[in-house]
């Protein structure tokens, strides 16, 4: 029974190291432009999201080097458009970098996410705009592609003296705070008058007349 889990353990340990030398086998395959290659270790049952360590798959990696007739080949295989390596690029943001139209065009038709941000949130649009590329620009921009703005930065730049900000209550709380503190005290000076003490008026002691004495 050991001898079987061992045997068992070794073919697993087996299986992840071919596996892992196809995978680089088809990502080199991939960005030198090996169409037939490609195809071969397709056919072959090698997975065609399968990525390195880095998290790189062959789509990228032909899509990178502009290697159209690859990138046509790992679409048709079912490759992933939106599949993010270790740092949050895609096989699109690798289109923009290398400047192809029909790649960016092939892609974005196929799914690609135009709005897509890496781990540093950069986004699609922004990578393009930093390309000389400007008709990659174009065809960003009119899929719906847009640069990533950042909710705190938005609610850093509102005004503070918009109405209904948190500021503007506590300046009208604020404000409000000398008639608040005037009623207190108005009352407390009512109260503390004391009203005029009635002044009674003494009347003279009777004197009764002296008894006859006897």
């Amino acid at each position: 029974m050991n001898h079987k889990l061992l045997l068992l353990f070794l073919g697993w340990a087996l299986s992840l190291v071919v596996s892992a030398e196809d995978v680089k086998d088809l990502l080199a395959a991939a960005v030198m432009g090996k169409v037939t290659r490609v195809e071969s270790l397709l056919a072959q049952g090698v997975e065609v999201n399968a990525a390195t360590a880095d998290g790189r798959t062959a789509l990228m990696g032909a899509c990178f080097n502009g290697n159209k007739s690859v990138v046509k080949t790992l679409l048709a295989f079912g490759a992933d458009v939106n599949k993010a390596d270790n740092a949050g690029n895609t096989a699109l943001a690798a289109a923009v970098a290398f400047g192809d139209a029909e790649i960016v065009t092939q892609l974005i038709a196929s799914g690609a996410n135009v709005n897509a941000i890496d781990k540093i949130n950069i986004a699609i649009l922004t990578k393009a705009k930093a390309t000389p590329f400007a008709n990659i620009v174009k065809i960003i921009e009119a899929a719906g592609g847009k640069e990533f703005k950042s909710p705190e930065k938005d609610k850093a730049a509102a005004p503070a003296t918009a109405e209904g900000t948190p500021a503007a209550d506590a300046a009208a709380a604020e404000g409000a705070k000398p008639a608040e503190e005037a009623a207190p005290a108005a009352a407390e000076g009512a109260a503390g008058e004391k009203a005029p003490e009635a002044k009674t008026e003494e009347k003279p002691a009777e004197s009764k007349p002296a008894e006859n004495a006897k």
